[in-house]
């Protein structure tokens, strides 16, 4: 059994190695597709150059998924 305790998984003695390959691989894709969308979000903002012109705020809002 997995709860969800003070910010952590915390796991029961029955829980296996399998069962932990699966949380990480789980936490690794979902890890990987936040990039991602953080990463497409910025390059919308490059404007057709290398550079990057984004008020901070805006970058707080992509990074956080808050509006400020």
């Amino acid at each position: 059994m997995i709860k969800y305790e003070f910010d952590t998984l915390v796991l029961d003695s029955s829980h296996t190695k399998e069962d932990q390959k699966s949380i990480d691989l789980f936490i690794e894709q979902k890890v990987n597709e936040e990039r991602n969308r953080i990463l497409q979000e910025l390059e919308s903002y490059t404007n057709g150059y290398d550079t990057l012109s984004i008020a901070k705020f805006k970058l707080r809002e992509i990074v956080t998924g808050k509006a400020y």
